[in-house]
């Protein structure tokens, strides 16, 4: 949640933000807290969140802001709910 936050929050030529992309975009499986190994903890469908999460930030959705934790995207549907 914290790269999605960083994602929204930072200029795209900030450090945080590129941080947070370069995370959401690893493929690397040789740590836990990774993007792809927390996926599987969550059953999280690593390519859902990503299209859910490109999706919402190439439109400026202003409910980006407003994401519970009840959201999740699951492997093979998505219901991620606002506030």
């Amino acid at each position: 949640m914290g790269a999605l936050i960083d994602l929204h929050r930072y200029p795209r030529t900030s450090r945080p933000y590129a941080m947070a992309w370069r995370w959401l975009m690893d493929d690397a499986e040789d740590w836990p807290l990774a993007f792809r190994p927390a996926c599987t903890t969550l059953d999280l469908d690593p390519a859902a969140v990503r299209e859910r999460v490109c999706a919402a930030l190439v439109v400026g959705a202003p409910w980006l802001s407003t994401l519970t934790t009840r959201g999740h995207v699951y492997r093979g549907r998505s219901a991620l709910s606002v506030a």
